[in-house]
């Protein structure tokens, strides 16, 4: 009788320890999903990492080309001979109306400075960039 009682609670413990296998086994096949699905997402991370920095090295190359193109000598190059261009003559200076209604127009010879910038001390406070 005690053979029996203990085929019967072998019995009984027997799908507990099946259906703990089985729960075990499924965790660790998750597991190793999640291992695999973290591993292509590193991959991923790390090909982001390089298209960023070749965009960042591409950026600073450009940058560079940029300076190159807008260097004053080569500007004044390519206006002389692409475009036609040549410094003027004179230089047309106009000055403001004073408190009376009077202005004046005065030309002077290019490569001397005006007299008198203070009529137009307001008018150009900021450099002009080319980028603009």
């Amino acid at each position: 009788m005690e053979a029996r009682k203990e085929t019967r609670q072998f019995f009984r413990v027997v799908p507990f320890c099946a259906v703990a296998c089985v729960l075990l086994g499924a965790c660790f096949l998750g597991l190793g999903g999640v291992r695999l699905y973290s591993l292509s997402l590193e991959g991923k991370i790390n090909e982001l990492s390089r298209r960023v920095e070749a965009a960042q090295e591409e950026k600073s190359l450009l940058e560079v080309r940029m300076a190159e193109l807008m260097a004053p000598p080569r500007v004044h190059s390519s206006a002389r001979t692409v475009l036609g261009m040549c410094p003027p003559l004179q230089i047309a200076v106009v000055a403001l109306p004073k408190s009376n209604g009077a202005a004046a127009d005065r030309s002077v010879p290019f490569g001397s400075p005006p007299t008198s910038l203070t009529p137009l001390a307001g008018l150009f406070v900021a450099p002009a960039d080319a980028r603009e």
